[in-house]
């Protein structure tokens, strides 16, 4: 064997060497990672108690023979809630051991290490900084209000005050370019605004008029009415010290209510009795006080306080409040409670409104109608002395007692003196109900900040409905009889409203307010009786009464505001 071949072998030698010891190291890393990975696989059977999570530690390691590392004093601070594990991995153990605490857990070799998560550190943000200055007349050294500043390229910008200062916050850190403008001057352009987070950059200007002459600016705008909304009522009535209930003038307006009795009705705690009159929290209508715009309403009735509420027509309420409760502000005589009506204001504004609506009565419209020949002024809502006795009538207290007794007026004898022979009964179709409103709202500028603002309204409503009532018994002394009653009723409202208001300057107002509501009532009742034995299904009796009511209430009232 020469020396070539003894080198070549030895070296041979040694590299067989050097790679068996590389195969050793590494199977030996894999066996280790594959035993430390089956300590956290292993499953394992254990019954924890209401107890900490050290002392669960312990009994795991007890009872499996796996070590844990650990520092007993933080663990002792963890609860851990009872519950029985069968052939659970050890590693969903251990998850739901510290699922919500700052405990985390690691193999290392044949044991598991548990510590303490380390806190994530957030990162710090820059904090932004800002641009702030005044913005001046070059001319004439004034500040200029309103004048728009913006930050070129980025949306953001703002406008001067009224001391011609302005702010805009919340910029990186950067450099930054200011464009300036306003209505009568030049546009100006600043750059290289350097902004440090953290701090203000102070930017001065000053814009230069120009000199050239300004197109003619016209500026249209609609003005809105004032009138109480949904929002408006909800507001008074949670800032309100006592218990009330409200409807606004949106409210009404969505509604086909024609006076204020329907309107209240819709009020909760509120019930409308004779369809006029209101009760609250179950008392006589007599304990309700009725205020319209902060005044205590007349009374309608000559015995009582009571007000009519069929009287006010809605085109002429703004909103209605219902107090429940005594408040401070109210007055102090009523125990039911106290119903506030609002009519509708002027504004400074100049619009016309016109508003018209109809309505479908089941039973009554084109249907038979009982009517009769009236005054020519009935559909105004008053008689012009048509429906007036002759002179020659006697008084109730003057008239006779017995037949014998001259001179004697029967029922028919007295009809037949007042000589209105168009009193006879007419039968007609009756009309759908129809509703008219026409408001007019105006403005004048008088000297100086004076201004007078009127509102003129009237509307119209006509009306007509029946009413039946069939098969009410009445026992006489011979035979028991019955009778059928058809009523149809005419209702007409007339509704006119006149208010100004003098304002005198921004603190100093003077109102009259004004409205007058005319109202009237025609109704005809018809009534066919009948009996039993020879007068059963006979129509034995016939009855028609005529009876008519019309009334006015006006309503005015000078205040003023300082």
């Amino acid at each position: 064997m020469t020396n070539k071949t003894v080198h070549v072998c030895i070296i041979f030698m040694k590299l067989s060497i050097l790679s068996l010891f590389f195969i050793t190291l590494l199977t030996n890393s894999i066996l280790a990672s594959n035993a430390g990975g089956q300590v956290l696989g292993s499953k394992i059977s254990v019954s924890i108690g209401n107890t900490t999570a050290d002392k669960a530690i312990e009994k795991i390691a007890g009872s499996t023979g796996i070590s844990f590392f650990y520092d007993a004093e933080s663990l002792a601070q963890i609860k851990i809630a009872p519950r029985n594990y069968r052939n659970e991995p050890l590693v969903n153990i251990l998850l739901a051991f510290f699922d919500r605490s700052p405990v985390g857990f690691k193999e290392e070799g044949n044991s598991v290490v548990l510590f303490k998560k380390p806190v994530p550190i957030t990162p710090r943000k820059d904090p932004k900084g800002s641009i702030q200055g005044t913005l001046r007349d070059a001319k004439s050294n004034e500040t200029l209000v309103g004048a728009s500043v913006k930050v070129q390229g980025l949306n953001a910008g703002t406008s001067t005050d009224v001391n011609g200062n302005f702010k805009i916050p919340n910029l990186p850190g950067g450099i930054y370019t200011l464009v300036f403008s306003y209505l009568g001057f030049k546009t100006a352009t600043v750059t290289n605004v350097e902004v440090q987070p953290g701090t203000i950059t102070r930017v001065d200007f000053k814009l230069v008029p120009n000199e050239g002459q300004l197109s003619e600016v016209v500026v249209r705008a609609d003005i809105k009415l004032e009138n109480t909304t949904e929002r408006g009522i909800i507001k008074e009535i949670f800032e309100s010290r006592g218990v009330i209930s409200g409807i606004s003038t949106e409210q009404i307006n969505k509604s086909l209510d024609r006076d204020a009795s329907d309107v209240v009705r819709r009020v909760s705690s509120a019930t409308i009795i004779n369809d006029r009159f209101v009760l609250l929290r179950g008392l006589d209508p007599r304990y309700t006080l009725t205020m319209i715009n902060d005044f205590i309403a007349p009374s309608s009735e000559t015995d009582s306080r009571d007000f009519s509420f069929d009287m006010l027509q809605t085109n002429t309420i703004d909103h209605i409040s219902i107090y429940k409760s005594p408040v401070p502000e109210l007055p102090a005589d009523y125990v039911g409670g106290v119903v506030k009506v609002t009519t509708k204001n002027t504004a400074n504004s100049r619009q016309i409104q016109f508003q018209t609506s109809t309505q479908f009565r089941p039973g009554s419209s084109f249907q038979d109608f009982y009517t009769y020949k009236g005054s020519k002024t009935d559909w105004l809502g008053f008689d012009r002395s048509y429906r007036a006795f002759p002179k020659d009538v006697p008084g109730f207290f003057e008239l006779p007692a017995q037949r014998n007794q001259a001179p004697y007026y029967g029922s028919r004898g007295l009809f037949e003196a007042t000589n209105k022979a168009s009193w006879n009964l007419q039968r007609e179709k009756a009309n759908i109900d129809k509703r008219f409103n026409l408001s007019y709202y105006d403005s004048w500028k008088l000297r100086g900040e004076q201004v007078l603002n009127n509102l003129s309204s009237v509307a119209y409503t006509t009306t007509r409905q029946n009413q039946y009532l069939k098969g009410a018994y009445i026992p006489g002394p011979f035979v028991d009889s019955y009778r059928i009653d058809t009523t149809s009723t005419e209702a007409v409202r007339i509704s006119l409203m006149e208010n100004l208001t003098w304002v005198i300057n921004k603190n100093n107002s003077i109102s009259f307010n004004n409205f007058l509501n005319q109202m009237s009532d025609d109704n005809t009742l018809v009534r066919h009786g009948g009996g039993d034995g020879e007068f059963a299904n006979s129509e034995y009796a016939k009855a028609v009464q005529f009876r008519y009511r019309s009334r006015t209430l006006y309503t005015g009232q000078l205040n003023g505001k300082h």
